[in-house]
Order: structure tokens, then sequence, then C-alpha cells
């Protein structure tokens, strides 16, 4: 909405209204009043509703289902990138997560989106095929200047004049144009964002300028735009693993060193013990002669009353539910942007032809660094369940250190030791840098040769380049050093989790004899590098012709689209085991002892200001 506010007409209309009251007026005030109305100026009040009026003929004009955000919006909204202005949309929602496939690794921004429910969503720009050096080939809608749009839609149907892939929907990023708008534009932008974990503000700014001219030739316009963004944060996490049931186990089945699992597992025993071993496993030495090795069938035919083992205290008859593991997260986050966008247009001055010429550019970096704490992640081991047991108190005097559970019977808080030699806790530091760079030019003519009949060409070219280099180190307790070591106490019964570690070993591990196995030690490490190239050539040729009555138009059209995706990714080759756990020396070699360069203390005490690690 644009109203004009004038206080000169304001002035008159209260000059007549007090006129209507009295008999007589000064000829010197009417003098005095005119001279104060030439000098008061125009007070402008802008609204939303030409924002609300664009958006909703967008939607009132299309022939399937759609939602649409304008340039207004996204600027008027809270939101940092373009994913996040899209979830303000009916049935439109954004992940969370650094990947759809990586639940444990939050994302500062919104990243994917999802439309309906579903992940099958076709990107756009400018209703054309949209393509980059992702390995999916797809459109990473977070690294998109949002400053750069004129307004962005959602197609939740197909549609035969639309190109297929759009399974759950279409986004289609439109860019600001030179003809949008008939007057001169102007606009400088400046923002800032604050991060109150990191105590950091960091600036965003954008420019636009567009004009356009009749001449004898026709009409001409042009627009520049460009921006740039820099957005600072610090993510902190508290997860648990699976939360299993728990109660007295039925039957349990022993691996081939004797060490038992709840349930039944194809391919281990009934006793701990080996059939015909030639060892100290043979059964018949162990009295053990009834022993059976389950098989796949005995495995899928038990059904376990319980998951995991019960807990201290836990009364006969009650099942109560715990975590199987826990993890600690914190994130520090880099994003840049910058894009800049150039465009031509042309019309001819009987308005048939329309032409235009636009070349896109942006620039989009993330480089972060991921500190995690976590115990044992695999959840789909078999003795995962059992991977903590859980105590009332440190010891027999402790009473601060209480095990709990609500009233259906899932744990509160409790003390933790870990109980498989398989799932230490592991302490990992990971180094990311991500850079990706899209430039796409088009040119589009539309001619209309008469008032019925419309065609449509179009042409698009696209560069992409994406560099990732991924480094990471991780450094663990071992499995069966866990429970002297690295005791906890988790409380759930606040508002915030937290968890206090009841031996000094877990973050300042003593020194050992020389050669034997170390408290801590390097575990493993992985280099990742990926450099991905990808070019694409498309054409489209559309036909439209208006008809009268039932049907209102009938429209052809054809499409060629040539791509080429070039990924070099070293994935998992770079990953190196370190310090082995099966050879004392090797561990030994790659504990902080022995080389204290290869380590940092890094300090979880301010992690969710300070509510979450005590102690």
């Amino acid at each position: 909405m644009s109203s004009k506010f004038q206080k000169k007409r304001l002035v008159i209309a209260v000059s007549a209204a007090i006129s209507c009251s009295a008999s007589v007026m000064a000829q010197e005030a009417i003098t005095e009043e005119k001279n104060v109305e030439e000098s008061i100026e125009v007070i402008e009040v802008r609204g939303m509703r030409n924002s609300i009026e664009s958006a909703q003929s967008l939607k009132r004009h299309s022939d399937t289902v759609m939602d649409a955000i304008t340039a207004s919006d996204i600027g008027a909204l809270p939101d940092v990138s373009v994913t996040e202005a899209l979830q303000r949309l009916p049935g439109v929602t954004i992940e969370r997560f650094a990947s759809s496939s990586d639940p444990k690794h939050f994302a500062d921004e919104g990243t994917g989106v999802l439309v309906r429910g579903l992940d099958r969503v076709r990107s756009e720009i400018n209703s054309r095929d949209s393509f980059s050096a992702n390995p999916n080939g797809g459109l990473s809608y977070e690294d998109f200047p949002a400053e750069l749009l004129g307004a962005v839609e959602v197609y939740k149907n197909q549609t035969a004049d639309r190109i297929s892939g759009g399974i759950a929907g279409t986004v289609n990023l439109v860019t600001r144009k030179p003809f949008d708008s008939d007057e001169q534009m102007v606009a400088v932008g400046v923002q800032a964002n604050y991060g109150d974990y990191r105590d950091e503000t960091t600036p965003s700014f954008s420019a636009l300028f567009s004009d356009n001219w009749d001449t004898g030739a026709g009409k001409f316009g042009v627009l520049v735009a460009a921006s740039q963004s820099e957005f600072k944060t610090r993510g902190d996490g508290f997860g648990l693993g699976n939360v299993h049931s728990r109660g007295p186990a039925d039957t349990f089945s022993y691996d081939a060193w004797g060490t038992p699992s709840p349930g039944i597992i194809a391919g281990q025993y009934s006793n701990p013990c080996i059939p015909e071993a030639a060892d100290w496993r043979n059964c018949a030495n162990n009295g053990f002669e009834d022993t059976v090795q389950y098989s796949a069938e005995d495995a899928a035919a038990y059904t376990p009353q319980y998951e995991a083992e019960e807990l201290e205290g836990q009364p006969e008859g009650e099942t109560w539910y715990a975590p199987a593991s826990y993890t600690m997260t914190s994130a520090e986050n880099d994003r840049k942007r910058q894009g800049i966008t150039a465009s031509l247009q042309w019309q001819s001055t009987d308005e048939r032809i329309t032409a235009t010429l636009e070349h896109i550019s942006s620039e989009a970096s993330l480089e972060y660094k991921e500190y995690v704490i976590a115990s044992g992640d695999r959840g789909f081991l078999s003795y995962a369940p059992n991977g903590i047991q859980w105590f009332d108190g440190f010891d027999d005097t402790d009473e601060s250190h209480p095990l709990t559970v609500d009233s259906n019977g899932y744990l509160t808080s409790g003390v933790g030791r870990g109980t498989s030699p398989e799932l230490p806790l592991q302490f990992r530091s990971r180094y990311n840098y991500n850079e990706s760079t899209i430039d796409d030019t088009s040119l589009n003519i539309v001619f209309t040769p008469t008032d019925l009949l419309t065609v449509a060409v179009d042409y698009q070219h696209i560069e992409s380049e994406q560099i990732v280099h991924n480094n990471s180190l991780t450094s663990r307790i071992n499995g069966n050093q866990v429970s002297e070591h690295a005791p906890f106490f988790m409380d759930l019964r606040g508002d915030n989790p937290t968890i206090e570690y009841l031996n000094s070993n877990t973050s300042t591990p003593p020194d050992v004899e020389a050669n034997t196995d170390p408290i801590l030690r390097l575990a493993s490490g992985m280099q990742q590098e990926e450099h991905n190239e990808a070019t694409s050539d498309s054409f489209k040729l559309d036909v439209e012709y208006k008809l009268a009555g039932a049907f209102t138009a009938i429209k052809a059209g054809l499409y060629y689209s040539e791509k080429e995706l070039t990924v070099r990714d070293t994935d998992y080759e770079g990953w190196q085991a370190l310090g082995t756990p099966w050879n004392a020396q090797a561990s030994y070699n790659a504990s902080p002892q022995v080389v204290p360069d290869l380590y940092d203390r890094i300090s979880f005490a301010d992690h969710y200001n300070g509510n979450t690690l005590i102690g």
C-alpha cells in the first residue's frame, strides 16, 4: 500500500470546520496559513498491501496449486536466506540438519526444502532448469542471495507445460527485471546479524539500480543488483541415542570370546564356548555339551520381552526405558555469500517483441569447525541397547546422583557407565570448507505476432564449480576403559539436560608406563577432498494460441538440455586408523603423553551458555 498523507490538506479541512462555527476569520490569519501550506512537506506511508496483492495475483492467475512470496515479503521477514523464507508458505517445510542422512549435524540455517513432506523438489531460476556442481546437480537454496530475488514461487502440482522432475513440487526463484517498474529505482540495504553464542556482529550489504527508457527504437531497460553478506554462528547440541526397554533377560547369546549379549543372535552360541574348538573354548571341556550355534531362523523367531538388561533398583514386573548413548556437539559456522545479477531488456515500439538478456553470478562458502563428545553411536549393533548401564549413585555412599524415572518408566537421571568394549567414548574434531560458484547466462525472446498467438524462445548456459575440504580426527577412550575413567551423571529433570563427569581422567588423562595402553589415544583420521565441475546448455521453445470458449488455449513446447557433471571425490579413501587398540605400543605412541602437539584442549564449559556441562 502506498498512501500519501498531506498536511496542507488537513490544515484546509480543519480551517473549514472552524469556519462553520465562527462567523468571522481575519484576513491576516488566512494569508499566514497559505504561507505555512507551501512549506509543509509530504509524509508518505508504505505498507504491505502491495506485496500481498502481488503474491495473491501470482496465485490467482496460476493454472495450478501454488504459493508465492515477493521481494517485500523476503525483506520483511526475520529470515536470513531464501530457504528459511520458504517455510512461511503453507505445505512447505525445511530441514534443520546439514544433511538429510546425518541428523547429528545441525545447520545454522535451513537446508533442504520439503513440499507436503516430500523431498523430490525441482528447483528453477526464472522458470529455467537450475543446475550446479553439487553431486546431485541440484541447487542449494541457502547459497543463493535473497536480495537478488523479486519473488519465489512454489508449485505444488505438476502440469503438462512444466518440465518433469518436480514429483513433490517445484520451487522457482524469480530475479528482478528492468520492466518490473516504469520508474527509476535506486536501493541500498544494510543489515546486521548478531550471534549471542559467539558475541559477534556480521554485516550484509545490497544495492540495486534499475531504469528504462522509451526511444524511437523501442523501450530499453537495464538493471544491476549486487549483494554481499556474512553470517557467523555457533550451534550447540545435546542428543540421546535410541531409548530401549529395560528388564531381566530371558536368553543370552555368546560370541567367539564368550562375551554375552541379550537375546538370540545369528552366528553366536547358546553358551560361552565353541563346540569342537581345539582350545580352551571347547564346550565339552567347560561342561556345556548341549551348546548350539544359533541360525538366522532362530534369531528371526525369537522375540525378546525387553530390549536390554534391567536397571539397578528396577521393581519386578515394571518396564523401564533408558537411552543407550549420548552426544554433545559444538560447531562454529562462518558463512559468506556474494552475488550479482545484470539484466537488459528491450521491447519493440509495437510491443510485439520483448527480449531479455540476463546474467546471474553467485558465490557462497561455508566454513565450520565442529567438536563432538559421543558415546557409542552405532545404534544398529546388537549390543548397543546395553551400551550404558545406569546406577543409583557413583558408589554406595553417594546420595547426590540418584537414579530416577518418571511415571511412564523413562529414565530422568542416573549414573551411567559404559559396558561394551566395542563402544568407546569418542572426541571428534572436524574442519570443513565448502565453496560453490554458479554463473548463469540466459536469453529470452517473446514474440506476439497476433493478439492470440505467442511464441517464446529461451536459451540458458550454466557453469558451476564446487570445492570441499573436509578433515577430521577422532580420539577415544577405549570401551573397556570407559566404565572406570569416564563415568558420568546425567540429569534430564530440569529445563536443560545436564551431564557431569565423575572422574577427572575423562578430561585430564594421567600418564601411563611406556608402551602400555593409554587412557586417551588418537583412533582415526580422515582427509576428504572434493572438486566438482558442471556445465549446462538448455534450449526451450513455447507456443501458445488463445481460444474462446470452454478451452482457453492450446500450448505446445520443445525442450532440449545437455548437461555435464564431473564429480571428483576422495570419499572415505583418506580414512586411516591411527593408534590401533589391539597394539599397546601403537596406542601409546598416539597418546597425548607422547604427541601432545596433536591435541588441543577444547572447553565445553560454555556449552549452551554453561547450562549443560556441570563441573
